[in-house]
């Protein structure tokens, strides 16, 4: 994907091609939708603050892998270990599913204080990074459609320059009309 949302959150004629050549417009998408693919805070608290209700991360689901070939969107090698995790947000009086996230985690690249707090896996990403202060980038690599209701992104979290976590967020578009 090309750098459409690195530095703005418009893009001229709303329309743009994807990884899977795709073509999305994001005029057609409810405005917080559109908020929460090109932002690079976290989903979580926006949640929070646009459903006015605490999110709470739910049924995580996580296991260490094995790469069995080389994952370019990582930087990751094949044979490197990393922690592989599925999360839901979900809103804690509603229960309303407001997100779904993939996570591929290179273990190593964080913290020990970090890493064993996102083992424990009460927390989201990032809650858990804005949290510890630890100074991370967020580089948006890919939006697209799964279907004609789900809509997802895809983003690299940067530590030190480089590639430490790789996220893929799936939002229902009608829990947002």
């Amino acid at each position: 994907m090309n750098d459409y949302f690195k530095s703005k959150g418009y893009l001229v004629g709303g329309v743009f091609t994807n990884s899977q050549q795709q073509h999305i417009d994001m005029r057609t998408l409810p405005p917080i939708l559109r908020v929460l693919l090109v932002t690079d805070g976290t989903v979580t608290k926006t949640l929070e603050a646009y459903f006015w209700e605490p999110i709470k991360v739910s049924e995580v689901n996580q296991q260490e892998i094995t790469l069995d070939k080389d994952n370019e969107r990582l930087n990751a090698k094949q044979g490197e270990a990393l922690l592989k995790r599925s999360i839901k947000l979900v809103g804690g009086n509603s229960e309303n599913c407001y997100a779904e996230a993939d996570s591929l985690i290179r273990l190593h690249q964080l913290p020990l204080p970090l890493r064993e707090k996102l083992i424990n896996g009460d927390i989201g990403i990032g809650e858990l990074l804005r949290e510890s202060g630890l100074e991370t980038y967020r580089k948006l690599i890919d939006i697209g459609e799964m279907n004609s209701n789900k809509i997802y992104r895809s983003y690299q979290i940067i530590i030190n320059h480089i590639p430490a976590i790789l996220v893929t967020e799936y939002f229902t578009t009608s829990v947002y009309q």
